[in-house]
């Protein structure tokens, strides 16, 4: 619908929430256009199937030790959650789940390989 509006994920005892900045140059004649889209896209995501992780993929990413992972497992580990490469899915939510189950350390130490691996040069791989 054209806003910007970015996920957050759990922290500590808050949970997973949406993340939005207004700017002091946020014109307010588009206020009610913006909570009337939210409004939408709300309904639409509630209607959608639940992206949480099932409980047996939690216990084996909190089993995980971030300092045992290479490339490799981090690729066939992605793999397992339908990313290839580093093509992204077109909806988020079941990536953002899985991110959100991790222990800090192992979805940083993720992130930072699905990142690298976005700039390898092709004679690297």
């Amino acid at each position: 619908r054209g806003w910007y509006v970015q996920p957050q994920l759990s922290f500590g005892g808050y949970p997973a929430c949406m993340h939005l900045t207004v700017m002091s140059g946020t014109q307010v004649a588009i206020v009610d256009e913006f909570l009337g889209d939210l409004k939408t896209s709300i309904a639409a995501a509630k209607a959608l199937p639940d992206a949480s992780p099932a409980p047996s993929l939690v216990q084996l990413l909190q089993s995980l030790d971030p300092a045992t992972l290479n490339s490799q497992t981090i690729a066939q580990l992605l793999g397992m959650a339908g990313i290839r490469g580093t093509d992204l899915p077109k909806r988020m939510a079941e990536i953002n789940g899985l991110i959100d189950a991790m222990p800090p350390r192992l979805s940083e130490a993720i992130l930072a390989d699905f990142v690298n691996q976005m700039f390898v040069c092709p004679s690297e791989v």
